[in-house]
């Protein structure tokens, strides 16, 4: 997997020296922005943001990241007038307590995720948001210790069969991502 990985990454490289010969060097390819704001003196927010160039078709890289972000999650309820496969596409949700063992003591963290999925013909948001509380620690119960996580991924078309990637987060899936892809 890493070579293939490897591979992948070189023909992110030979994809962006040809799509900026031909005057796309205004999108540079990969990057990344990072943004600090302290929010007071015991939280902070930072953001990664990472866009890519890579050459396969904007719909088949959503379906790609929609199947591994949704595959282990259950679907929304279905609203009136939409079917069952337009609420499988569009949204899914799940919430779940985890309990496990640190240093012998008992953990339990509840979490609560969401996911939303907006396409247009040639965009296409997925947005992942997550919350987390931890419920107990070392045999005592907890309140107070909460954590949020969004995760959002951009797919611009710029031309058939060449996409444009801005995410924020996501490495998680990306693995799966780039072998769905490649397999076909």
């Amino acid at each position: 997997m890493k070579r293939l990985h490897g591979g992948l990454g070189q023909l992110y490289a030979e994809t962006d020296y040809v799509l900026q010969s031909n005057g796309l060097g205004a999108i540079t390819s990969p990057c990344s922005q990072t943004n600090l704001k302290w929010i007071t003196d015991t939280v902070s927010h930072i953001e990664v943001i990472y866009r890519r160039i890579i050459p396969f078709d904007s719909k088949a890289v959503g379906d790609s990241f929609w199947h591994e972000m949704t595959k282990n999650y259950v679907e929304s309820a279905v609203r009136h007038g939409q079917s069952l496969q337009e609420a499988k596409v569009a949204a899914i949700s799940q919430a779940f307590t985890l309990e496990l063992e640190e240093d012998g003591s008992p953990v339990k963290i509840q979490l609560h995720y969401a996911g939303k999925r907006v396409a247009d013909p040639h965009r296409e948001v997925l947005v992942l948001s997550g919350q987390s509380q931890l419920l107990e620690a070392f045999g005592a119960v907890v309140s107070g210790i909460a954590f949020e996580e969004k995760h959002w991924l951009v797919l611009s078309e710029l031309s058939a069969g060449v996409t444009l990637v801005k995410q924020l987060r996501f490495e998680s899936v990306l693995e799966g991502v780039e072998q769905r892809l490649l397999i076909g």
